[in-house]
């Protein structure tokens, strides 16, 4: 289910602050298996700090970015398909909840990409 959508939007708590999501924040289950959106090639699997381990593939001119991930299940250079598992959900402790920070990249420009997850 998606909780925050690509873009700038208001800040929940705080009066005249705006945020930016630079993808899409998709709410899953504590410890869901995250998948590739499409067929690529991982380019790299790293910890970035405030998004756990993060997954990011290429497809062609494309970069798919998988963030708040527990575990990966792949590494760098793999071949993955459509729907293959890249890893588990990371859950927040703060509040429990477990988010997937996706985004999707043509080139350095930020793309919206919920029309890549249509009718998945």
């Amino acid at each position: 289910m998606v909780s925050e959508t690509f873009g700038f939007h208001a800040h929940p708590q705080l009066k005249n602050v705006n945020i930016r999501n630079d993808g899409i924040t998709l709410r899953g289950e504590k410890g869901a298996e995250v998948k590739a959106c499409f067929r690529g090639e991982v380019t790299a699997v790293v910890n970035i700090p405030g998004m756990q381990k993060t997954v990011i593939l290429r497809h062609g001119q494309y970069l798919t970015v998988y963030a708040h991930l527990s575990e990966t299940t792949v590494s760098k250079g793999q071949k993955v398909n459509t729907g293959q598992a890249l890893g588990s959900l990371h859950t927040r402790q703060e509040d429990g909840e477990s988010v997937l920070q996706f985004q999707l990249w043509k080139g350095t420009t930020k793309v919206n990409p919920l029309p890549w997850l249509a009718g998945k």
